[in-house]
């Protein structure tokens, strides 16, 4: 199968995966400081093509993009990474700050994945409560995998046992009649603009399903990468 390429109004890659790279020059090595406007032409040549391709595009633009910049990503919903990871930020005209994904703009998610990130998002809060609390008393947190003391909280990821995630989602998408039948949309009213879902009434009850299946623990990061792929079909509630 061919290279897809990606074309914007002013910039244009011959595969995703150059996209995919310069994004990430700019970001790792573009020797911006945090929170600093982007000022480097080529550089806001590309963040703009980003943006006008983004799924999000005109949630992230809003009522104008006045700089961009690079700032620390934890804090998003929804996201799971590093205390010090970082990523895009647009500072719209208005002065509200929102952080812009190029992964999500150069391969934008299907509405499987939208259904999963809104889920994702709407147990978020949750999910790091537990790391919180597991490290609350300031006695040493080892991981549930290894029992290998983590030097720093930011080392810890949250993991599911069994069932894992997929197999949460797969199964709560089922009991609402399949992943079609639940509706996200792009929220509002904060920093962060992602995939919510639409109706309360799902949230409510997935939150609850969640809350009564889920079964969370510690691991690294490593740990949990190297975790194996389970069959999200082969766990019922």
């Amino acid at each position: 199968m061919a290279a897809k390429p990606v074309v914007t109004t002013a910039v244009s890659w011959p595969t995703r995966a150059d996209a995919l790279a310069e994004c990430n020059d700019i970001l790792r090595g573009g020797g911006y400081q945090l929170r600093a406007p982007i000022t480097d032409r080529r550089h806001i040549e590309v963040l703009t093509a980003i943006l006008e391709i983004h799924p999000h595009s005109a949630a992230k633009a809003g009522q104008g993009v006045d700089y961009f910049f690079i700032d620390k990503v934890a804090h998003a919903p929804g996201v799971q990474v590093a205390d010090d990871d970082i990523g895009f930020w647009i500072m719209q005209k208005d002065g509200t700050a929102i952080d812009i994904s190029y992964v999500e703009a150069i391969s934008p998610s299907d509405h499987r994945k939208q259904v999963t990130s809104a889920l994702r998002a709407a147990v978020d809060d949750e999910r790091l409560a537990y790391r919180d609390a597991r490290f609350a008393d300031g006695t040493p947190v080892a991981s549930d995998i290894s029992g290998n003391l983590f030097a720093r909280r930011a080392d810890a990821t949250v993991i599911y046992q069994v069932p894992s995630f997929s197999q949460l989602a797969f199964r709560f998408a089922e009991s609402e009649g399949g992943w079609g039948a639940i509706d996200v949309s792009q929220g509002g009213g904060s920093a962060f603009i992602g995939d919510v879902l639409v109706d309360p009434g799902v949230a409510a009850r997935w939150v609850a399903f969640w809350r009564r299946h889920a079964v969370l623990a510690l691991a690294s990061k490593s740990e949990g990468a190297r975790r194996a792929k389970v069959d999200e079909t082969g766990w019922r509630p």
